[in-house]
């Protein structure tokens, strides 16, 4: 559920520069690269569902105004999902376009597409180097896809090394995501719930025939996530958490 996306240097280089701490990482990279999935699907399959509320900001220069929505998206153990939309301020094709975004969402999960995951199946993952990103000791590898897809990014990706989760995955999708969008540049960044990591943004850059550059930021509010045992757990960037979340 959670995830759904440089210089190529030589893996045992970068092990011998590796702290001891990062010792679950080292060695070929398929093999934690099979390490980081099965901590994601541990994870996973500890969720009951999960409910977030939205906001969609579609940019384009040539407009006078954005267009913004606010919705919320629900999805179970079974992958599918349904939303509700609770408030817009779009026009003509602005419309169009989330109810398009909102739509294909639920139906690529009604078909259950391709998995994206980071996984030595979907990905030659190569180690390029360790940064800090949001506070968090990160594991930088490049991800190579192993075919073409919509779902799975030619970029990058930063691998929190205690958690084994991803913190941001950045790229292009393999394949055109159609006609008029091509490959937009994306970059989706993760935020810890609880023990769950789930998104926080996502933000893509399209050169869209007849609009010219167009930019969608997705901003992930409030977060319900009801685990299989236990308590729920609320994550909402203001307070009170949106009420929409309790219906």
């Amino acid at each position: 559920m959670s995830s759904r996306i440089a210089p190529i240097y030589s893996s045992i280089a970068i092990a011998a520069t590796l702290p001891l701490w990062a010792a679950s990482l080292t060695g070929p990279a398929e093999n934690w690269g099979a390490k980081v999935a099965a901590a994601e699907q541990k994870r996973d399959a500890r969720i009951r569902e999960v409910r977030a509320i939205r906001r969609y900001v579609l940019h384009n220069p040539r407009w006078k105004a954005d267009a913004v929505m606010t919705a919320m998206m629900s999805y179970d153990t079974s992958g599918h999902k349904h939303y509700e939309v609770l408030d817009v301020r779009a026009e003509g094709i602005q419309k169009q376009v989330f109810q398009r975004i909102l739509d294909g969402e639920v139906e690529s999960a009604a078909r259950n597409d391709d998995d994206g995951s980071i996984n030595p199946d979907n990905y030659e993952i190569t180690p390029v180097g360790e940064e800090t990103l949001e506070g968090r000791r990160c594991m930088v590898v490049q991800l190579k896809p192993r075919r073409k897809s919509k779902m799975l990014l030619d970029g990058r990706a930063w691998i929190d090394l205690a958690e084994l989760a991803p913190v941001r995955v950045e790229g292009r999708p393999s394949k055109s995501l159609g006609f008029w969008v091509g490959k937009p540049y994306i970059v989706q960044d993760f935020r810890k719930v609880g023990e769950f990591w789930l998104t926080s943004r996502n933000r893509s850059v399209a050169d869209v025939k007849m609009l010219g550059k167009t930019e969608l930021t997705v901003d992930f509010q409030d977060y319900f996530v009801a685990p299989k045992t236990g308590d729920v757990l609320m994550a909402c960037t203001k307070r009170p958490c949106s009420p929409h979340l309790f219906d």
